[in-house]
């Protein structure tokens, strides 16, 4: 716990005298330490999903830790890092890339990001972009993981489901983050019953877990998350 807390001490310092490349090779290598917590890792790392509002990476864990040493593939869409140039962001999937050790992460963004980093790959393009999105998964897919993190808007969040979970492995997972901006006018919500939202799709989603012949295993309903499993074929 003191080598911890030191090393936490250290970060401000880090990011204040070197680069975001050198940065991310130092919290790279620090990183395993903290592997097998998905929220320290995620503090260690500086992503909000593991934040004490948020905590996503608790419903994460909870969820998925059991698929750690699995070699997944992972697509993260949103980023990070607007205000930095074309080599900063990418906080979680540095997260995810460590928390699942054999995994490869995908990330995209509307503007291009370049890190070059091991079992890291990112792409420029539209989350509502059918083709681009089909092809992403032909050339890394099928995933295993998707995360919603994108534009937030909700007629984005239900376009993008319905091209990507179709293309979901079976037994994987699908994240939306931040469902309360279906709740937001401003990001195309309203009140409950609003059509178009992302939460009234979810809402829908929760019947199909009772029907054996529909892809939707379980809705985990979560503040701001949702997670929908992907059932697998008889006898997978």
């Amino acid at each position: 716990m003191a080598l911890r807390s030191r090393i936490l001490g250290t970060r401000d310092a880090i990011r204040r005298r070197l680069g975001p490349e050198q940065v991310a090779r130092i919290k790279t290598t620090v990183a395993p330490l903290f592997g097998r917590n998905l929220t320290r890792l995620g503090r260690w790392y500086g992503t909000n999903k593991a934040s004490e509002k948020q905590a996503f990476t608790r419903v994460y864990q909870h969820h998925l830790q059991h698929r750690r040493r699995e070699p997944l593939r992972i697509l993260e869409i949103g980023i990070g890092g607007y205000d930095g140039g074309p080599r900063s962001g990418g906080s979680s999937l540095r997260m995810w890339r460590t928390y699942f050790r054999h995994a490869h992460v995908v990330g995209v963004d509307l503007q291009p990001r370049d890190l070059h980093e091991p079992r890291i790959t990112t792409a420029a393009g539209d989350q509502t972009d059918s083709r681009f999105l089909h092809q992403l998964d032909r050339e890394h897919g099928p995933f295993d993981l998707v995360i919603d993190d994108g534009s937030h808007v909700n007629a984005h969040v239900v376009t993008t489901f319905g091209i990507l979970w179709p293309l979901l492995a079976p037994g994987g997972s699908y994240a939306i983050e931040d469902t309360q901006t279906s709740y937001l006018e401003e990001f195309g919500g309203g009140g409950p019953g609003t059509r178009g939202t992302s939460m009234e799709m979810v809402k829908r989603l929760c019947d199909a877990p009772n029907d054996p012949e529909d892809s939707v295993a379980a809705v985990h309903v979560h503040q701001w998350l949702v997670l929908i499993e992907k059932r697998r074929p008889p006898g997978g």
